[in-house]
């Protein structure tokens, strides 16, 4: 008998390309086993953070504030604050100037519900009247690194004009917030 090179290569390459494909699916068989697994696992962690999450939204959100520990320095610490990140950006701070509230003392700042009124016993606003100029771009990034604060930065009373030498100039109310020395610490957070 005759061997036909033509009839090899046709009953053997069919059956290499069959081995090929069985050790191909047998080893990527773990890979999609794992793969399963971690997508199991992730639909299983999205239930349980929407169920807690559910879950908090139905007990509602105890109040709390962001405040600092009164500090003799926080005043100055927070115009050099925000004079680097005023020279950072190219824009300049000209003029500041600064009135406290303490809730829970003056008549003006008290609310009508108890619960609010005692949580905000012993917290001081620090109001701040700040004028910036420079250009447009750096008033508006500074802004941006303003509201992005990881501390509570009330914004107000902004406004954006032009000075004779054609320079923006952004002035502002700030407000932030000082646990006085005297309260307890863990009615606001840091």
């Amino acid at each position: 008998m005759k061997t036909d090179p033509m009839r090899i290569l046709g009953w053997g390459f069919p059956i290499l390309c069959m081995a090929a494909a069985i050790f191909v699916i047998f080893s990527q068989g773990a890979a999609f086993k794992a793969a399963s697994a971690a997508h199991i696992q992730a639909s299983q962690d999205v239930q349980d953070a929407a169920r807690e999450k559910k879950e908090a939204d139905s007990h509602g959100q105890e109040k709390r504030y962001a405040a600092v520990p009164e500090a003799p320095d926080e005043e100055p610490q927070f115009i050099s604050y925000l004079r680097q990140r005023a020279t950072f950006n190219g824009v300049s701070l000209d003029k500041w100037s600064s009135q406290t509230t303490d809730y829970g003392k003056d008549k003006g700042s008290s609310s009508t519900d108890a619960k609010t009124t005692a949580l905000l016993k012993g917290i001081r606003k620090i109001s701040s009247y700040i004028t910036f100029s420079g250009p447009y771009q750096g008033l508006r990034l500074l802004m941006g690194e303003l509201e992005d604060s990881n501390r509570l930065l009330t914004l107000s009373n902004v406004l954006w004009t032009r000075n004779k030498l054609g320079d923006n100039v952004l002035a502002m109310s700030v407000g932030r917030y000082v646990v006085s020395k005297n309260t307890d610490s863990d009615k606001a957070t840091p």
